[in-house]
């Protein structure tokens, strides 16, 4: 059996974080003994660990401070493989390499397509030459879609070999269960939501001024989003000024958003760049069409037919009112999956599962 340790930032509702916590509950007993480790123990996804995970609390709120405990962990631990995500714990796994024991492999996770995720980091310039000078020291990294892989071949000097294109695992029973376990948050009529922290990478600004079109010709139309972030007071004036009150809706951080997803008639993808948007996976998981953008990144490599949904072009408003009122024109059965099957549970924690014993040489 061979173990692995899991480095998560948080156990936050995020899409980063939400992929290890399927592949913790996931990943087959018999070959594996998963170990979390938190930079911040804190977080929703803490109830959905399993208990026979064992977790390692980092004992801060930040990096700087938690990684000490962590790597002293670590040394202890002698795991086989060590994963990580996100930039920020990507970047101190491999800067720890040389202190770890010589069998243990490092694996980042890279969800997002760097080179354009790091356009608003005020950070961009340290990152991008750490980016440069250890990423391609990782013994592999993760990307959950072709474009991510290409992005860090381009940019960041990563060998192709050395990229794995993984999907992100979709537990689509606990998702139903979920979906099903809250009642209807939607008034009657054109129900539209979006899932994403309020930030300018989503979009939501783009999506309110569609809105603002689309209401004129309907008036059921209501708009769901369902986050938290930095962008809510802009994105609250921005639904004032257009007199969008009582037609936009922010519903905050929901520790369950499925029935927001399960009884939306769309789920719209506003994003002006995207990994492998987990929003998008549950949503047609629940039986939701998507409509959005065609953004930098893996969305458009989702859909495979036009029951899933379509996409328009990068941040055209206007193609984007005319998807949605494409789609809201026809009929909207509900209640079968429409999540293609790779990215099911099963399926796409057998391809970690593969892709782990083969960077330890067990493939």
């Amino acid at each position: 059996m061979r173990r692995i340790a899991f480095v998560m930032p948080s156990a936050r509702a995020g899409g980063a974080e939400r992929v290890f916590v399927n592949l913790l509950r996931s990943l087959d007993r018999r070959l594996f003994e998963p170990v979390c480790l938190l930079v911040d123990a804190s977080g929703p996804y803490l109830e959905l660990l399993p208990d026979d995970v064992r977790r390692v609390a980092g004992g801060g709120r930040r990096l700087v401070r938690s990684w000490p405990t962590l790597l002293r962990a670590l040394r202890s631990l002698r795991p086989d493989l060590l994963v990580s995500t996100v930039p920020h714990v990507n970047l101190a796994a491999l800067l720890s390499k040389p202190f770890l024991p010589k069998r243990t492999r490092v694996v980042v996770r890279e969800s997002n397509v760097a080179s354009i995720s790091l356009r608003t980091d005020r950070r961009a310039p340290f990152f991008k030459v750490f980016y440069r000078g250890l990423y391609p020291r990782a013994d592999a990294v993760v990307a959950p879609g072709q474009a991510v892989k290409e992005d860090l071949v381009r940019w960041f000097g990563v060998r192709d070999e050395r990229v794995l294109v993984l999907p992100n695992p979709v537990d689509t029973a606990a998702v139903e269960r979920q979906a099903r376990s809250g009642g209807n948050p939607y008034c009657q009529g054109l129900n539209l939501v979006s899932v994403g922290s309020l930030t300018v990478q989503k979009g939501f600004d783009l999506l309110i001024k569609a809105v603002a079109h689309l209401v004129r010709g309907r008036s059921d139309l209501c708009l769901t989003i369902v986050g938290e972030g930095p962008e809510r007071p802009r994105l609250e004036e921005r639904i004032r000024s257009l007199g969008l009150g009582s037609i936009v809706r922010l519903a905050g951080m929901q520790v369950n958003p499925y029935p927001y997803l399960f009884h939306a008639d769309l789920y719209v993808l506003s994003s002006r760049w995207e990994g492998l948007p987990n929003a998008v996976l549950e949503s047609l998981a629940c039986g939701t069409p998507v409509v959005g953008f065609h953004c930098p990144g893996c969305a458009g490599e989702i859909l495979e037919s036009p029951r899933q949904g379509m996409l328009v072009a990068p941040g055209d408003v206007k193609a984007l009112v005319r998807a949605v009122d494409y789609y809201a024109r026809g009929e909207r059965p509900k209640g079968r999956s429409l999540l293609p099957a790779r990215f099911h549970l099963e399926t796409a924690v057998a391809r970690y599962q593969e892709a782990f014993l083969e960077v330890m040489g067990l493939g």
